[in-house]
């Protein structure tokens, strides 16, 4: 409170502890966390909750997964208290499917009632409903805001847009929630899976523009998904400038980086008012003022900024591709470059071997990935591999043979450096001295001002990534953990996009002579081909040149298969196995000796079979508890009728949370499914 920009403002938001148990399972399986402090803004003149990473403290981005973390890295962050957060948050991203309704000043905070808004928006439609018949309609898990003045729901479906309206807010990406876990007494404690209730209630706040502030997009932008046009602008020349402002760096004047961050949109989506609009309240810059009178006959803030950016705009990026382009004499319109083919003689190159990281298994030069389920030690093999680099330590597969030593520059999006990457580079031998993170890059947005900071992302900071590696003359790895995590606002799922992101990345690799090593996941495909089972689009197989499976062995649960799912540079020499061990208290791989011939599609195929088994088991013991709660005896007493051990059934009501409790003081165990209440103990 020691800053003199605090002096006028109001005493900070008391902290509202958060209640764990309480929020929905489903949304703590995925790994879309933040962590928040209140924070006062001079800007808005108001007490503010920007997200923040859990894992390093720096601002968060809802368009940039890799400042995400699992629940328990955000939630452990928040509750043993060291930095002093507020609260934890969920970012909502295309890829999931969930709507967060964000419904403000409608409840007492002594009192914990609802009421009407005093203030309705001009906006809104005449039939909008009060606050309590939206929670009523949706039938939804619900809880209280950090301010105690609000609400917040959560459901799955679709909403046509997302935007803000006075004090109603609705979300599906590219905005992150606060999450208390103290739900309403008036909502479930499940996620509702809605759809035309949804639409019809948020249409009712978020109506389209009016007919002469909004116009049908045009053909340029037709069609066009807002993120592909935000990936665009982001690699753009003037990129810097428009992720700052998309980030919410709004300086020292907010309305000039309104209407700055408005001319780029403008520039990007043609002259369509009402694209500009759905955009920008995507962006960090919205505030409330953008649905305000601001500008002469009533005209809305929002409404006069996109105006004037179309009248400072004098040419548009014309989207449709080169070769539907109509033909003109005039050569302003359409401007096309002269385009000529590059031609090589094959009969003036002169062949070479592949060269080699890993002999015949991680080529310089190339990409190659390795996927895994999470928790089976990817990471952790990804930081073997540089700590052999590091110090030329032989290869597990031939340690009689010559390991050229070099450095290693590492992207690592889920590990903390300081007590996870380097204990663990030091538990497997490196010289940390060849080791570089790269953790962000920085950028100006004029000479004026200083330096900001942002995430890496491989959309539009492969200069930087060359940068780093022509700093380390010896280079021979880059290692990427996740891949997913750097994609910016690439598609992982659709194939073009990716493959345009990862060629550029290929022809670094190629140019400096390095291995690129990605790390990624495993979809949950059943009954797949292994290099189908990659996440994501089939790219990332395809432009690796080796990619590879980490598995855990069916017969031994501590032992780990690095298999080959496909190797286009050499033949298939097989797999190798590994364990995990400690080492001064920090995990370490130990190769085993010889070749492993399981192939890749034999080890997940036995997967698939022990998923669908457990699948079977979770769906039995559902319906055993799906009217209350069951003793253990009885339920003991079937599974010996079902051919299923009591073993797997326990391990499957762990999967489900199942909730294990006692029937009065000398009562036995029962068993409740999660979240449903227990009944009255007589010696209560």
């Amino acid at each position: 409170m020691k800053d003199v920009a605090l002096a006028d403002a109001p005493a900070r938001p008391a902290r509202l502890p958060v209640i764990a148990e309480n929020i929905p399972t489903e949304l703590r399986a995925r790994p879309q966390w933040v962590v928040w402090r209140w924070t006062w803004s001079t800007v808005k003149s108001k007490w503010d909750k920007p997200p923040l990473n859990a894992r390093t403290g720096r601002n968060a981005s809802s368009t940039a997964p890799n400042t995400w973390s699992t629940f328990d890295v955000a939630y452990r962050a928040y509750s043993d208290g060291a930095k002093d957060y507020d609260g934890i948050g969920y970012v909502f991203s295309a890829d999931d499917p969930y709507v967060g309704i964000d419904l403000d000043d409608c409840r007492d905070p002594t009192s914990g009632t609802l009421a009407p808004w005093q203030h309705r928006h001009k906006a809104w439609s005449p039939d909008a409903p009060a606050p309590q018949t939206i929670i009523d309609a949706l039938g939804t898990y619900g809880e209280v805001s950090p301010s105690q003045c609000g609400a917040k729901l959560l459901c799955r479906g679709t909403i046509p847009r997302g935007g803000k309206r006075g004090d109603f807010e609705a979300y599906s990406h590219g905005r992150y929630f606060t999450i208390t876990g103290r739900r309403l007494d008036c909502c479930p404690a499940t996620i509702a899976e809605l759809n035309g209730e949804l639409e019809n209630i948020v249409g009712k706040f978020l109506r389209d523009a009016s007919p002469d502030t909004a116009t049908t997009s045009t053909a340029t932008t037709s069609g066009l998904d807002p993120q592909t046009i935000i990936a665009k602008a982001a690699r753009a020349k003037n990129g810097a400038k428009f992720l700052a402002l998309w980030n919410g760096d709004a300086g020292h004047d907010h309305s000039a980086a309104d209407l700055a961050l408005c001319s780029l949109l403008a520039f990007w989506t043609g002259p369509n008012p009402a694209l500009i609009d759905q955009l920008f309240r995507q962006s960090r810059l919205m505030r409330g003022k953008w649905d305000e009178p601001h500008f002469a006959g009533g005209k809305l803030y929002g409404q006069g900024t996109i105006e004037r950016a179309l009248a400072k705009c004098g040419t548009f990026y014309d989207w449709t591709p080169r070769n539907e382009r109509k033909e003109t004499n005039d050569d302003s319109c359409n401007e096309r470059p002269l385009t000529t083919p590059r031609l090589v003689n094959l009969g003036t190159i002169v062949p070479r071997a592949v060269r080699w990281l890993w002999p015949r298994r991680i080529a310089l030069g190339k990409l190659t990935t390795i996927a895994g389920e999470p928790g089976l030690g990817k990471s952790q093999l990804l930081l073997d591999i540089i700590a052999r680099v590091t110090t030329g330590n032989p290869w597990p597969d031939n340690i009689e043979g010559f390991n050229a030593a070099g450095s290693a520059v590492l992207l690592s999006a889920e590990d903390d450096i300081e007590d996870t990457i380097v204990p663990r580079l030091i538990a497997a031998g490196a010289d940390l001295n060849y080791v570089t993170a790269l953790q962000g890059v920085e950028f100006k947005l004029d000479d004026k001002t200083p330096a900001k900071q942002r995430c890496f992302n491989l959309e539009c900071d492969l200069p930087a990534l060359e940068q780093a590696i022509n700093a380390l003359p010896d280079c021979r790895i880059v290692g990427i953990d996740p891949i997913s995590s750097y994609l910016g606002g690439t598609d992982s799922h659709k194939n073009a996009e990716l493959r345009g992101l990862l060629a550029p990345l290929s022809d670094l690799a190629a140019k400096r002579n390095v291995a690129v090593v990605s790390v990624t996941h495993l979809n949950k495909t059943s009954g797949a081909k292994a290099m189908h089972r990659v996440t994501g689009s089939l790219a990332f197989v395809a432009a690796a040149r080796a990619a590879w499976l980490v598995t855990q062995d069916k017969e031994n649960a501590t032992r780990r298969l690095f298999l080959p799912i496909k190797n286009n540079l050499a033949k298939d020499n097989g797999g190798l196995a590994f364990g995990i061990i400690d080492m001064g208290g920090s995990p370490a791989l130990a190769w085993e000796e010889g070749i492993v011939n399981v192939t890749a599609d034999e080890a997940l195929r036995e997967d698939d079979r022990k998923e669908k088994t457990r699948e079977r088991e979770k769906a039995w013991l559902t319906k055993q508890l799906a009217d209350g709660p069951r003793t253990q005896e009885a339920l003991r007493a079937e599974v010996r009728e079902t051919g299923f051990s009591w073993r797997t059934i326990r391990r499957a009501s762990e999967d489900l949370g199942v909730e294990k409790f006692k029937s009065g003081f000398r009562g036995g165990w029962s068993w409740r499914l999660p979240d449903t209440d227990p009944p009255p103990s007589s010696e209560n």
